[in-house]
Protein backbone atom coordinates (compact mmCIF):
# COMPACT_ATOMS: atom_id res chain seq x y z
CA UNK A 1 0.00 0.00 0.00
CA UNK A 2 1.16 3.37 -0.98
CA UNK A 3 1.69 6.36 1.70
CA UNK A 4 1.49 9.45 0.89
CA UNK A 5 4.39 11.69 2.94
CA UNK A 6 5.60 14.78 1.89
CA UNK A 7 4.92 17.71 -0.97
CA UNK A 8 7.44 20.27 -0.96
CA UNK A 9 7.95 22.96 -3.91
CA UNK A 10 11.30 25.82 -3.99
CA UNK A 11 12.74 27.75 -6.63
CA UNK A 12 12.93 25.82 -10.00
CA UNK A 13 11.93 22.58 -8.06
CA UNK A 14 9.10 20.42 -6.89
CA UNK A 15 8.91 17.05 -5.44
CA UNK A 16 6.73 14.33 -3.58
CA UNK A 17 7.86 11.67 -1.33
CA UNK A 18 5.94 8.15 -1.11
CA UNK A 19 6.60 5.11 1.37
CA UNK A 20 5.75 2.08 0.97
CA UNK A 21 6.14 -2.03 2.54
CA UNK A 22 6.62 -3.10 -0.69
CA UNK A 23 8.82 -1.64 -3.29
CA UNK A 24 6.38 -2.87 -6.40
CA UNK A 25 3.87 -0.57 -4.82
CA UNK A 26 5.80 2.72 -5.92
CA UNK A 27 8.80 1.80 -8.36
CA UNK A 28 7.08 1.03 -11.41
CA UNK A 29 7.07 2.43 -15.09
CA UNK A 30 8.99 2.66 -17.74
CA UNK A 31 12.12 5.00 -17.57
CA UNK A 32 14.22 6.07 -20.75
CA UNK A 33 17.16 5.92 -18.11
CA UNK A 34 17.87 4.29 -14.79
CA UNK A 35 21.31 4.28 -12.68
CA UNK A 36 21.38 1.06 -10.26
CA UNK A 37 24.32 0.06 -8.10
CA UNK A 38 25.11 -3.35 -7.07
CA UNK A 39 26.73 -3.92 -3.66
CA UNK A 40 27.39 -6.32 -0.77
CA UNK A 41 24.56 -4.43 0.91
CA UNK A 42 21.23 -6.65 -0.11
CA UNK A 43 19.58 -3.11 -0.52
CA UNK A 44 20.68 -3.26 -3.61
CA UNK A 45 18.36 -6.35 -4.67
CA UNK A 46 15.24 -4.24 -3.97
CA UNK A 47 15.45 -3.81 -7.61
CA UNK A 48 14.16 -7.56 -8.50
CA UNK A 49 10.99 -7.23 -6.45
CA UNK A 50 9.31 -5.12 -8.97
CA UNK A 51 7.95 -6.03 -11.64
CA UNK A 52 5.94 -3.26 -13.42
CA UNK A 53 10.06 -1.60 -13.56
CA UNK A 54 11.05 -1.03 -17.31
CA UNK A 55 14.00 0.71 -18.93
CA UNK A 56 15.45 1.88 -21.93
CA UNK A 57 18.64 1.63 -21.14
CA UNK A 58 20.37 0.90 -17.67
CA UNK A 59 23.80 1.66 -15.97
CA UNK A 60 24.78 -0.79 -13.71
CA UNK A 61 27.25 0.18 -11.40
CA UNK A 62 29.65 -2.53 -9.57
CA UNK A 63 32.29 -1.45 -7.51
CA UNK A 64 35.71 -2.91 -8.41
CA UNK A 65 37.81 -4.34 -6.34
CA UNK A 66 40.47 -7.20 -5.90
CA UNK A 67 38.81 -9.32 -2.89
CA UNK A 68 37.09 -12.26 -3.96
CA UNK A 69 32.99 -11.92 -2.35
CA UNK A 70 30.41 -13.91 -2.72
CA UNK A 71 27.82 -12.02 -1.11
CA UNK A 72 28.78 -9.34 -3.76
CA UNK A 73 28.52 -11.62 -6.91
CA UNK A 74 25.31 -13.39 -5.73
CA UNK A 75 24.18 -9.66 -5.78
CA UNK A 76 25.59 -9.04 -8.81
CA UNK A 77 23.85 -11.75 -10.58
CA UNK A 78 20.39 -11.07 -9.42
CA UNK A 79 20.85 -7.29 -10.22
CA UNK A 80 22.15 -8.00 -13.62
CA UNK A 81 19.75 -10.80 -14.63
CA UNK A 82 16.48 -7.73 -13.76
CA UNK A 83 18.21 -5.00 -15.43
CA UNK A 84 19.40 -6.99 -18.68
CA UNK A 85 15.72 -8.45 -18.84
CA UNK A 86 13.99 -5.34 -18.66
CA UNK A 87 16.36 -2.51 -20.52
CA UNK A 88 16.99 -2.41 -24.24
CA UNK A 89 20.39 -1.75 -23.28
CA UNK A 90 22.37 -2.91 -19.98
CA UNK A 91 25.61 -1.03 -19.24
CA UNK A 92 27.95 -2.40 -17.17
CA UNK A 93 30.57 0.30 -15.20
CA UNK A 94 33.08 -1.07 -12.60
CA UNK A 95 33.60 1.92 -10.16
CA UNK A 96 36.85 2.82 -7.64
CA UNK A 97 36.73 5.46 -5.44
CA UNK A 98 39.72 6.97 -6.63
CA UNK A 99 38.33 7.39 -9.77
CA UNK A 100 34.61 8.17 -9.90
CA UNK A 101 35.02 11.36 -11.77
CA UNK A 102 35.61 9.53 -14.99
CA UNK A 103 32.81 6.88 -14.20
CA UNK A 104 30.27 10.00 -13.68
CA UNK A 105 31.47 10.92 -17.01
CA UNK A 106 30.52 7.50 -18.40
CA UNK A 107 27.76 7.57 -16.78
CA UNK A 108 26.85 11.42 -17.77
CA UNK A 109 27.37 9.97 -21.56
CA UNK A 110 24.94 7.44 -21.10
CA UNK A 111 22.56 9.75 -19.84
CA UNK A 112 22.39 11.33 -22.94
CA UNK A 113 22.88 8.55 -25.68
CA UNK A 114 19.65 7.40 -24.02
CA UNK A 115 17.40 10.72 -23.74
CA UNK A 116 19.04 13.16 -26.09
CA UNK A 117 18.01 11.58 -29.70
CA UNK A 118 17.59 14.86 -32.13
CA UNK A 119 14.20 13.42 -33.31
CA UNK A 120 12.91 13.00 -29.45
CA UNK A 121 9.60 14.53 -29.15
CA UNK A 122 7.98 13.77 -25.76
CA UNK A 123 10.04 14.49 -22.57
CA UNK A 124 11.94 11.41 -20.72
CA UNK A 125 12.22 9.81 -17.18
CA UNK A 126 15.14 8.74 -15.49
CA UNK A 127 15.06 6.03 -12.24
CA UNK A 128 17.84 6.33 -9.72
CA UNK A 129 18.35 3.56 -7.22
CA UNK A 130 20.46 5.79 -4.61
CA UNK A 131 20.40 2.73 -1.72
CA UNK A 132 23.83 1.30 -2.50
CA UNK A 133 24.65 4.18 -5.47
CA UNK A 134 27.65 6.05 -4.79
CA UNK A 135 26.21 9.49 -3.98
CA UNK A 136 28.89 11.24 -6.20
CA UNK A 137 26.93 9.62 -8.88
CA UNK A 138 23.48 9.84 -8.20
CA UNK A 139 23.42 13.28 -7.09
CA UNK A 140 25.18 14.00 -9.98
CA UNK A 141 22.89 13.00 -12.33
CA UNK A 142 19.97 14.13 -10.49
CA UNK A 143 21.23 17.43 -11.06
CA UNK A 144 22.42 16.43 -15.01
CA UNK A 145 18.60 15.16 -15.69
CA UNK A 146 16.72 18.44 -13.72
CA UNK A 147 18.50 20.98 -15.89
CA UNK A 148 18.47 19.47 -19.19
CA UNK A 149 15.80 20.87 -20.74
CA UNK A 150 14.43 17.14 -21.45
CA UNK A 151 13.59 14.75 -18.20
CA UNK A 152 9.90 16.13 -16.89
CA UNK A 153 10.99 13.38 -13.82
CA UNK A 154 13.64 12.19 -12.17
CA UNK A 155 12.48 9.35 -9.63
CA UNK A 156 14.65 8.23 -6.96
CA UNK A 157 14.09 4.89 -5.30
CA UNK A 158 15.72 4.29 -1.63
CA UNK A 159 15.35 1.06 0.96
CA UNK A 160 15.44 1.64 4.63
CA UNK A 161 18.43 -0.86 5.97
CA UNK A 162 18.63 -2.61 9.12
CA UNK A 163 21.97 -1.50 10.39
CA UNK A 164 24.73 -4.30 12.56
CA UNK A 165 25.25 -3.88 16.04
CA UNK A 166 27.89 -1.25 16.77
CA UNK A 167 31.09 -2.01 17.77
CA UNK A 168 33.26 -0.39 19.62
CA UNK A 169 35.45 2.15 17.63
CA UNK A 170 38.20 4.86 17.86
CA UNK A 171 38.46 6.78 21.26
CA UNK A 172 35.84 4.25 22.42
CA UNK A 173 32.91 5.64 20.44
CA UNK A 174 29.90 3.27 19.69
CA UNK A 175 29.79 3.11 15.82
CA UNK A 176 29.76 1.39 12.28
CA UNK A 177 32.22 2.57 10.19
CA UNK A 178 31.07 1.76 6.36
CA UNK A 179 34.65 2.79 5.06
CA UNK A 180 38.77 2.85 5.81
CA UNK A 181 40.84 5.61 5.67
CA UNK A 182 40.25 9.74 6.52
CA UNK A 183 37.53 10.96 4.43
CA UNK A 184 38.20 14.04 1.39
CA UNK A 185 35.95 15.90 0.72
CA UNK A 186 34.90 16.20 -2.66
CA UNK A 187 32.30 18.65 -4.32
CA UNK A 188 29.62 16.58 -6.51
CA UNK A 189 29.60 17.32 -10.24
CA UNK A 190 27.44 20.31 -10.67
CA UNK A 191 27.46 21.52 -7.40
CA UNK A 192 30.65 23.72 -7.12
CA UNK A 193 28.94 26.57 -5.84
CA UNK A 194 30.24 30.07 -5.43
CA UNK A 195 33.43 31.12 -3.03
CA UNK A 196 34.21 34.26 -2.10
CA UNK A 197 37.68 34.37 -0.13
CA UNK A 198 36.03 37.20 2.39
CA UNK A 199 33.02 35.65 3.69
CA UNK A 200 33.45 32.63 6.40
CA UNK A 201 32.58 29.21 6.25
CA UNK A 202 29.12 27.24 7.14
CA UNK A 203 29.30 23.54 6.91
CA UNK A 204 25.96 22.01 7.63
CA UNK A 205 26.60 18.47 8.25
CA UNK A 206 23.70 14.87 7.96
CA UNK A 207 24.93 13.25 10.91
CA UNK A 208 25.90 9.28 10.50
CA UNK A 209 27.74 6.26 12.33
CA UNK A 210 31.00 7.23 11.04
CA UNK A 211 30.96 10.35 13.73
CA UNK A 212 35.05 10.57 14.25
CA UNK A 213 36.42 10.82 10.68
CA UNK A 214 33.47 13.62 10.07
CA UNK A 215 35.13 15.22 12.62
CA UNK A 216 38.61 14.85 11.52
CA UNK A 217 37.34 16.08 8.16
CA UNK A 218 35.61 19.22 9.80
CA UNK A 219 38.35 19.86 11.76
CA UNK A 220 41.06 20.14 8.47
CA UNK A 221 38.27 22.43 7.13
CA UNK A 222 38.32 25.24 9.68
CA UNK A 223 34.88 26.27 8.91
CA UNK A 224 33.40 29.63 11.51
CA UNK A 225 30.20 27.71 11.80
CA UNK A 226 28.81 24.13 12.00
CA UNK A 227 25.29 23.15 11.67
CA UNK A 228 23.92 19.39 12.06
CA UNK A 229 21.02 17.47 9.79
CA UNK A 230 20.30 14.60 12.18
CA UNK A 231 17.47 11.33 10.70
CA UNK A 232 15.21 11.80 13.68
CA UNK A 233 12.96 9.64 14.28
CA UNK A 234 15.56 7.56 12.95
CA UNK A 235 14.84 3.92 10.92
CA UNK A 236 14.91 2.30 14.62
CA UNK A 237 14.26 3.30 17.67
CA UNK A 238 18.50 3.41 18.79
CA UNK A 239 19.41 4.79 15.53
CA UNK A 240 19.42 8.29 16.43
CA UNK A 241 20.64 7.86 19.86
CA UNK A 242 23.30 6.14 18.38
CA UNK A 243 24.40 8.79 15.71
CA UNK A 244 24.18 11.14 19.00
CA UNK A 245 26.86 9.13 20.67
CA UNK A 246 29.18 8.63 17.52
CA UNK A 247 29.10 12.04 16.71
CA UNK A 248 29.31 13.50 20.20
CA UNK A 249 33.37 14.71 19.80
CA UNK A 250 32.46 16.83 16.88
CA UNK A 251 29.05 18.64 18.75
CA UNK A 252 31.93 18.96 21.56
CA UNK A 253 34.61 20.69 19.27
CA UNK A 254 31.65 22.93 17.25
CA UNK A 255 29.69 24.06 20.14
CA UNK A 256 26.55 22.20 19.03
CA UNK A 257 23.88 21.93 20.81
CA UNK A 258 20.51 21.51 20.18
CA UNK A 259 19.45 24.69 18.73
CA UNK A 260 21.93 24.31 15.95
CA UNK A 261 20.30 20.59 14.81
CA UNK A 262 17.89 20.48 12.38
CA UNK A 263 15.43 16.86 12.86
CA UNK A 264 13.82 15.00 9.84
CA UNK A 265 12.81 11.71 9.63
CA UNK A 266 15.68 9.54 8.36
CA UNK A 267 13.37 8.21 5.39
CA UNK A 268 11.92 10.73 3.85
CA UNK A 269 14.13 13.39 1.71
CA UNK A 270 11.76 15.91 0.64
CA UNK A 271 10.47 16.30 4.58
CA UNK A 272 14.25 17.17 5.38
CA UNK A 273 14.22 19.53 2.04
CA UNK A 274 11.53 21.09 3.30
CA UNK A 275 12.86 22.11 6.86
CA UNK A 276 15.94 22.73 5.91
CA UNK A 277 14.52 25.36 3.08
CA UNK A 278 11.87 26.23 6.39
CA UNK A 279 14.50 27.51 8.24
CA UNK A 280 16.76 29.03 6.46
CA UNK A 281 20.01 28.90 8.88
CA UNK A 282 22.47 29.77 5.75
CA UNK A 283 23.82 33.71 5.25
CA UNK A 284 24.40 33.48 1.62
CA UNK A 285 25.58 37.16 2.03
CA UNK A 286 28.43 36.59 4.55
CA UNK A 287 29.19 32.95 4.09
CA UNK A 288 30.54 30.31 1.82
CA UNK A 289 27.57 27.36 2.26
CA UNK A 290 28.70 23.69 1.99
CA UNK A 291 26.35 21.05 2.88
CA UNK A 292 28.36 17.75 4.25
CA UNK A 293 27.18 14.37 3.10
CA UNK A 294 27.88 11.77 5.82
CA UNK A 295 24.29 10.91 7.08
CA UNK A 296 21.70 8.59 5.33
CA UNK A 297 21.14 9.00 1.20
CA UNK A 298 18.06 10.93 1.73
CA UNK A 299 19.14 13.56 3.79
CA UNK A 300 22.17 13.78 1.22
CA UNK A 301 19.08 14.25 -1.79
CA UNK A 302 17.62 16.54 0.36
CA UNK A 303 21.10 18.70 0.72
CA UNK A 304 21.15 18.06 -3.06
CA UNK A 305 18.07 19.66 -3.65
CA UNK A 306 18.30 22.96 -0.91
CA UNK A 307 21.66 23.51 -2.86
CA UNK A 308 20.25 23.45 -6.52
CA UNK A 309 17.25 25.91 -4.77
CA UNK A 310 19.91 28.43 -3.75
CA UNK A 311 22.15 27.55 -6.29
CA UNK A 312 25.28 29.18 -3.91
CA UNK A 313 26.13 26.48 -1.98
CA UNK A 314 28.69 23.41 -2.55
CA UNK A 315 27.68 19.96 -2.01
CA UNK A 316 30.30 17.24 -0.61
CA UNK A 317 30.47 13.91 -1.21
CA UNK A 318 32.96 11.75 1.86
CA UNK A 319 35.23 10.14 -0.78
CA UNK A 320 36.81 7.36 1.51
CA UNK A 321 39.99 5.48 0.93
CA UNK A 322 37.88 2.68 0.53
CA UNK A 323 34.38 1.16 1.33
CA UNK A 324 34.24 -1.76 3.88
CA UNK A 325 32.12 -4.73 2.92
CA UNK A 326 28.63 -4.64 5.55
CA UNK A 327 26.02 -7.48 5.13
CA UNK A 328 22.83 -4.80 5.33
CA UNK A 329 19.55 -6.18 5.05
CA UNK A 330 15.94 -4.71 4.56
CA UNK A 331 14.27 -2.96 7.32
CA UNK A 332 10.68 -3.33 5.35
CA UNK A 333 10.44 0.44 4.59
CA UNK A 334 10.89 1.58 1.01
CA UNK A 335 11.04 5.26 -0.63
CA UNK A 336 10.05 6.87 -3.87
CA UNK A 337 10.81 10.85 -4.24
CA UNK A 338 9.76 11.84 -7.95
CA UNK A 339 11.01 15.50 -8.29
CA UNK A 340 10.54 17.52 -11.19
CA UNK A 341 11.63 20.88 -12.72
CA UNK A 342 8.72 23.58 -12.33
CA UNK A 343 9.15 24.94 -15.68
CA UNK A 344 8.64 21.46 -17.29
CA UNK A 345 11.01 20.96 -20.26
CA UNK A 346 11.36 22.75 -23.75
CA UNK A 347 9.52 19.46 -25.47
CA UNK A 348 6.08 20.61 -23.25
Amino acid sequence: MIRSHTEFSDGLITARSFAAEDPNDIWKGYFDFGLVGVSWDKRCTAISKCKSLSFGSTALITPKTAVSLELLSSHYAIVYDTCHSRSELCNVLEAETETLSSTYERVRSLFWAAVGEANRTTPAKIFIDVSTCPRYLSLGLLREALFSGIVSEVCLGYSEGKYPEATPSYNDLEEISFSDGAFQALPVPGYFGEFEPSKGRLFIVSLGFDGWKTLNLLIRKEPERVLALLASPGGAPDYEERALSANAALFERFGLSSDNVLRATSGDAIEAWRKISEASLEDVEKENIYYLCSGNKPHSIAFALRALSLESPTLLYNSPLKHLPLDIDFNGNFWMYSVKPVAGTVLG
